[in-house]
């Protein structure tokens, strides 16, 4: 939804680094986890129930950065928690703002399905600058209606981020990416691709931008290995951010540490970048969202449209993987960013706000999530 700086670990050239185990369970959690559709109806609050869906939305670094008000019976506002953002990557909190679109959208659709009919008010005190702040991204307006359940909600739980390679001869054809495209809020504003010389230069342009923020530009590497989770120990006490199994760490091709992700001459970062690449080159067929100008309202609307569309993605058997790296908005990447949106014929004022491949690919586990309650402020 990812939009975030992905390594990758060499534990085999389909095997992405960040693949999640679940942590244990939190047992002062009335919800214990949103790992299964038990899970889901656990709480006697149909508010909360539909939250323990929205926090499956993916987000960048799943930094997990929402905070829930349930400010009366019919009113929930969201905001972001000050401490998760990333800010050497994601200076403006853009990708963060895409990410507040996807679950926005996860508690519509579950809110519809318990039976509230949601208007959705965005940034209702204004959109924040040069970060967010403290003032809500949407506030959502609660009244009480027959429950609609729509069916992509029934692959949330099915929903992940796959960065491992595809299989290219499953590339869907443009009757399928049709039909992906079709469940978008704003399908205007969706975009696709499988003509293979435009692809390549896709390809191409993302692994430059990755070497140039990973390989070259210490900061952000830093930054990805600072909120990295290393050890099911660690997963479990902070399930949110990177996370490294034991299984991972297992198949390493050296000792994984905050050190060594972020050693371009490490064999962990290394191995990285090889299976990072490989998977990118598997990308044959891509989507892209883009906004009418930068701004808050199009990064929020982008995410609502990205998650749908992995949503529909995940019900006709496909895989997504967000393309983030040549989108970023800090002084390294401008110059991908505009070569970017050459390349998809995306003039000014206009931003792409999602890229990423589609395709099919075996499955993968879930990114680890704090409960659903973590994420409520009382009023």
């Amino acid at each position: 939804m990812q939009r975030r700086v992905l390594l990758q670990a060499a534990a085999g050239a389909a095997t992405a680094l960040w693949l999640a185990s679940r942590p244990a369970a939190h047992a002062a959690d009335a919800d214990a986890g949103p790992w299964t559709a038990e899970a889901l109806r656990a709480h006697a609050d149909a508010r909360v129930r539909a939250l323990a869906h929205a926090i499956l939305a993916p987000n960048p670094q799943n930094l997990q950065p929402w905070r829930v008000e349930f400010a009366d019976a019919a009113r929930i506002l969201v905001r972001c928690a000050p401490d998760r953002r990333l800010s050497v990557s994601d200076l403006p909190d853009r990708q963060l703002t895409v990410g507040f679109g996807a679950f926005v959208e996860l508690y519509v659709l579950a809110l519809q399905a318990e039976g509230h009919a949601v208007r959705v008010e965005a940034f209702p005190e204004g959109e924040a600058w040069p970060l967010l702040d403290g003032r809500p991204l949407a506030l959502l307006h609660l009244s009480p209606a027959t429950p609609v359940r729509d069916p992509l909600l029934d692959a949330v739980l099915q929903r992940h981020t796959n960065r491992t390679p595809f299989d290219r001869a499953g590339t869907p054809g443009p009757e399928r990416l049709r039909e992906l495209v079709a469940v978008a809020r704003r399908p205007e504003r969706v975009f696709w691709n499988l003509e293979p010389e435009r692809a390549a230069r896709i390809r191409d342009i993302t692994l430059r931008a990755w070497d140039a923020e990973m390989q070259e530009f210490a900061p952000t590497r830093d930054e990805v290995a600072r909120y990295t989770r290393i050890g099911d120990a660690a997963i479990a006490a902070a399930p949110w951010g990177p996370a490294m199994p034991d299984a991972v760490l297992a198949k390493a091709p050296g000792p994984v540490s905050e050190a060594s992700l972020s050693d371009p001459a490490s064999a962990v970062f290394q191995a990285n970048r090889r299976n990072y690449r490989a998977a990118v080159e598997s990308g044959d067929a891509h989507l892209w969202i883009a906004s009418a100008q930068y701004d808050r309202i199009g990064m929020f609307d982008a995410g609502r449209d990205w998650v749908r569309l992995h949503l529909q993605a995940t019900r006709m058997g496909l895989a997504m993987q967000p393309h983030s790296q040549a989108l970023h908005d800090f002084a390294a990447i401008l110059p991908y960013v505009r070569e970017l949106h050459a390349a998809l014929g995306v003039p000014e004022p206009a931003r792409v706000q999602m890229l990423g491949r589609v395709g099919v690919a075996a499955q993968v586990n879930p990114s680890p999530r704090e409960p659903a309650q973590a994420h409520l402020e009382r009023a």
